[in-house]
């Protein structure tokens, strides 16, 4: 697999499960944020950590993804999901402002 289809994909799952998160958060009440706004950081934080775990595997395998020197595309993904993961979060609590009006 060669390394834009690599990122491709891991953030399409990234995507997939932080709008699986995000309709958890917005169905939830306001004591049920305060599990799913944990779980979902500390989710997303695993599913990064894994990835570059993956990536370390690949390596020591013999497997060379080509992500720049100190896998600065890992961390280009990384502050993708990040910036996604923050404006996942803002709708979540927009929709839940609106649904106490």
């Amino acid at each position: 697999m060669e390394e834009p289809s690599f990122l491709f994909v891991a953030y399409i799952i990234f995507f997939i499960g932080s709008s699986i998160f995000r309709n958890r958060m917005i169905l939830a009440t306001k004591n049920g944020l305060i599990f799913w706004i944990p779980a979902y950081v500390l989710s997303s934080y695993a599913y990064l950590e894994l990835l570059n775990k993956f990536h370390q595997i690949l390596r020591d395998n013999g497997i060379y993804l080509e992500f720049g020197h100190a896998s600065i595309v890992l961390l280009g993904l990384d502050l993708l999901c990040f910036i996604t993961g923050i404006i996942f979060m803002i709708s979540v609590f927009v929709i839940q402002i609106k649904k106490d009006q």
